[in-house]
């Protein structure tokens, strides 16, 4: 029975985490290919990292909700496709916290909000908001680093064309331990090697 509870409500999440990428996507803050990419590549690498259904369901409702935050800051940020500067860029990290923020109430699980919360954190401690480092940076939260680079380095900017497998794999190695849990970085590299039309092939209808 408890596992019945917890996927229900795991899937009421992901409908709310559904209506936030619609938002993000009517503010033209994200579109929705990149947020359901996003999900996409960080269920498919949960998967493959040996999560259970039921983690997996809470990574597919973080997934959904974790840019939640961006609501929350100026719109022009980001209609300006530009690299940052510093200042623009620490405005960006508040996103986090503000995503907390409108998220945390007595029915959030925690484990989604720790997801949410932490996935900036990066492996060797200088990530944001906390500065974990390692382990202590919750798997969802790992995870969800790893499938949001991936998603930023296969989307056209204005300022560099989508980068090919040889070169993320290549980029994905050079942040393994750095940025990255090198555990979830050798998993990403063999889908992207093996079998990289597994990161597509599950579909979505938000």
């Amino acid at each position: 029975m408890g596992e019945i509870v917890r996927s229900i409500r795991n899937q009421t999440l992901i409908e709310r985490g559904k209506a936030c990428i619609h938002r993000l996507s009517r503010l033209n803050i994200m579109t929705l290919d990149q947020s359901m990419a996003t999900v996409n590549v960080a269920y498919e690498l949960g998967y493959w990292c040996g999560l259970s259904q039921i983690e997996l369901e809470k990574l597919e409702a973080a997934a959904y909700l974790h840019h939640t935050g961006y609501t929350e800051l100026p719109l022009p940020l980001f209609h300006a496709e530009k690299v940052f500067a510093e200042k623009e860029r620490k405005v960006l990290e508040q996103h986090v916290t503000y995503g907390e923020v409108k998220l945390k109430n007595p029915s959030m699980d925690e484990d989604v909000l720790a997801a949410v919360k932490h996935h900036h954190e990066r492996w060797d401690g200088t990530g944001y908001p906390d500065g974990l480092k390692g382990e202590a940076i919750p798997i969802m939260s790992r995870i969800m680093a790893i499938a949001d680079a991936y998603v930023a380095m296969v989307t056209r900017r204005i300022y560099r064309r989508p980068l090919t497998d040889e070169e993320i794999i290549t980029r994905l190695k050079a942040e393994s331990g750095k940025a990255f849990d090198p555990k979830l970085v050798g998993v990403m590299i063999t889908l992207l090697e093996v079998s990289p039309q597994l990161l597509t092939q599950r579909l979505y209808t938000p």
